[in-house]
């Protein structure tokens, strides 16, 4: 269940013992399609659960759900290591694209990031509506958001200071609901009536 991939390495929730419809143990196993090698990445047996895997290059990453509470785990299959997420407790809808880990935290209401490399954990939203299904990818942040009362989808850009940028610029893009969303190249913005660059250095 909950199957996720990048490039040759397929992720996978292994549910088994099920009683009254309920699986008593699941764990995370990988499997490379090209060679065949199969891994199992947890095997807690039972006394947690393992959900929604996310993949990118070697690294790993899930929510783990035990006692009423969720935290994240990062798992590298070059290395066979496995490692918490630092202040990720109640983290939930996890996405990764190389170091970068995002998600959603229900203690709070929003989206954090977690950068693998460096070990820092930042707050990259600040709605106040809820907010879901954070997705990371060529350095954006976007998710689901509420706050206008109405789902609109919300933009950050990754950086060290993510916050500063959300609260400074955000939102850097907001699709409504059923609003067409057509980018437009700079060449055909260019040729609109009085249209200009300038070099903001030198104004």
């Amino acid at each position: 269940l909950q199957p996720t991939i990048d490039g040759d390495w397929v992720v996978w929730v292994h549910h088994d013992d099920y009683n009254l419809g309920h699986p008593n143990i699941n764990d995370l196993y990988a499997r490379n399609v090209v060679t065949g090698e199969l891994r199992q990445i947890t095997a807690d047996g039972g006394a947690v659960q393992q959900e929604q895997p996310a993949i990118s290059g070697t690294k790993i990453v899930w929510d783990v759900n035990g006692s009423h509470n969720t935290s994240l785990f990062e798992y590298d299959l070059s290395t066979g290591q496995t490692q918490g997420i630092a202040d990720s407790d109640n983290g939930q809808n996890v996405d990764i694209e190389g170091n970068t880990v995002v998600w959603f935290q229900s203690s709070t209401q929003q989206i954090f990031m977690h950068d693998l490399s460096t070990g820092i954990t930042q707050q990259v939203s600040s709605s106040s509506g809820n907010v879901f299904r954070p997705r990371v990818s060529s350095g954006h942040i976007v998710w689901q958001d509420w706050r206008d009362g109405s789902p609109a989808i919300y933009q950050n850009r990754l950086g060290d200071r993510a916050q500063v940028l959300a609260n400074t610029y955000s939102p850097l893009l907001i699709l409504h609901q059923d609003e067409i969303f057509e980018p437009k190249p700079i060449e055909m913005a260019l040729q609109m009536p009085g249209a200009m660059l300038r070099d903001a250095k030198n104004q």
